[in-house]
């Protein structure tokens, strides 16, 4: 009886993979299935994920992009056109940032990822150089200017307030422990 089954199954011809269409979450549209959300398996087209970068690269309220969880950008990158991977790739770098930094030159104001140079750096973008110590536009042999610095202190005090250690905003105690 095994022969028997044995011999059909190997005059059989091999089943093809074939592509499973299903239905975009966004649009509607069908598609062919390529990478599902890893968390609901939900699917998205290729247009509707391309929107879906692009609208967080330009929004940072849509940013990181999600279904359920985190869209990682690695599952879907064959989906992308490299422009909107690589202005991605470069918000996202901004996003997880902790002390953001950008360029000093007013016509150019792009994001300067941590710079690693200890005596000052270039923007990426404009190629402006930046004093690292006041990080301004590089001034050499100039003093740093902290004039304006001095002024928002003088404000910040002035209304009881004191400037926070980490993110550098005035901050003023209301209420709570009195040993912070």
């Amino acid at each position: 009886m095994e022969d028997i089954f044995a011999d059909v199954a190997s005059k059989r011809p091999p089943r093809k993979k074939q592509k499973i269409a299903r239905t975009c979450m966004i649009c509607i549209g069908d598609i062919d299935i390529r990478t599902p959300c890893p968390s609901c398996l939900g699917l998205y087209c290729s247009s509707c994920l391309q929107d879906m970068f692009t609208a967080a690269v330009k929004d940072q309220t849509r940013f990181p992009v999600r279904c359920c969880g985190l869209i990682q950008i690695h599952h879907v990158l064959p989906e992308l056109d490299t422009g909107v991977a690589k202005a991605y790739r470069v918000a996202f770098e901004n996003w997880m940032t902790a002390n953001k930094l950008y360029c000093p030159k007013p016509t150019c104001s792009a994001f300067i990822p941590e710079p690693v140079q200890a005596d000052g750096f270039s923007c990426p973008k404009c190629e402006a150089r930046v004093c690292t110590k006041c990080l301004k536009q590089e001034h050499i042999g100039a003093r740093c200017d902290t004039s304006e610095e001095d002024k928002i202190m003088a404000i910040i005090s002035e209304f009881g307030y004191k400037k926070c250690p980490c993110c550098g905003q005035g901050v003023k105690k209301m209420f709570g422990c009195p040993h912070v």
